[in-house]
C-alpha cells in the first residue's frame, strides 16, 4: 500500500497523506486523507490510529506531557480490518487488495478508511515536525483504563485471522519497523 506525507500543517498539528503515488500535492478529491495529532497547551499526544486514541482523548489518563501509545502490531492489524470491514463497508477482498498494493486507492473515502493500516512508525516519524523527542512510549496492553468503541463483533474474525495466518511474510515486512519499535519498549 502506498502512503506518503504531502505536507505538515503546524497551524492545526496535522499532516496530509497521499494514498496514491500519482498524487503528489494536496487535493480535496482523490486518494488523499489527513491525520491530526492531539496537541494542546498542556499535552502532546502522538496519536496513532487503532491505538486507543479515542479512549485516551476522552478519558485523559495521566501519561505525561509528551507521549505516544503503541499497540501490539498484529492486534492493531486485526482491529484495522474489523474497523474497515465492519465500519467502512469495504470487503475483506478489497481491503487486502489495497493493503498489499494489488489494487490502487483512488477514492477519498477509501483513503480515509485504509489510512488506519499505515504503520504506527510513520505517524511517529511525521510527528517529529510538531513534537521532538523525548516523549514517553506506552504499550496499550499495559494501560488500565476503560476502552472506547470496543468492537465486540466477531463476524469477520475467522476470515481476518485466516488472512493474517496466510500472509505472515507480508505482515512481517510491511510492519517491520512497528514490530521492532514495539519490542524495544
Amino acid at each position: 500500500m502506498y502512503y506518503k506525507c504531502l505536507e505538515h500543517s503546524p497551524a492545526d498539528n496535522s499532516i496530509c497523506i497521499s494514498m496514491n503515488k500519482d498524487i503528489t500535492q494536496y487535493t480535496r478529491h482523490g486518494a488523499v486523507t489527513g491525520h491530526r495529532y492531539y496537541f494542546d497547551d498542556y499535552v502532546k499526544f502522538i496519536n496513532i490510529p487503532k491505538c486507543a486514541s479515542t479512549a485516551i482523548s476522552e478519558q485523559k489518563p495521566e501519561l505525561g506531557k509528551k507521549f505516544t501509545v503503541l499497540r501490539q502490531p498484529f492486534d492493531r492489524l486485526h482491529s484495522c480490518f474489523k474497523h474497515v470491514i465492519g465500519g467502512d463497508n469495504i470487503s475483506m477482498a478489497r481491503a487486502t487488495a489495497y493493503l498489499t498494493g494489488s489494487e490502487t486507492i483512488k477514492d477519498h473515502n477509501i483513503a480515509n478508511a485504509m489510512m488506519h493500516f499505515i504503520p504506527a512508525s510513520f505517524f511517529i516519524e511525521q510527528s517529529r515536525v510538531f513534537c521532538e523527542k523525548p516523549y514517553s512510549v506506552h504499550k496499550l496492553e499495559n494501560l488500565h483504563f476503560g476502552k472506547a468503541n470496543v468492537n465486540y463483533v466477531r463476524k469477520h474474525d475467522d476470515v481476518i485471522l485466516k488472512w493474517m495466518e496466510d500472509n505472515q511474510e507480508f505482515i512481517q515486512n510491511f510492519y517491520a519497523k512497528d514490530i521492532k519499535l514495539y519490542n524495544a519498549n
